[in-house]
């Protein structure tokens, strides 16, 4: 039981932390682009 739900957690970790990647990705390469430009 308690390993199906760590696994479970580390799973959302995952995507909270790729989502999160992806935002914080997006908005510094924009940032770099307007600076950039």
């Amino acid at each position: 039981m308690t390993q199906n739900r760590i696994g479970d957690i580390d799973a959302n970790n995952q995507v909270i932390v790729g989502a999160v990647g992806c935002l914080m990705g997006e908005t510094t390469a924009r940032g770099k682009a307007r600076t950039s430009s």
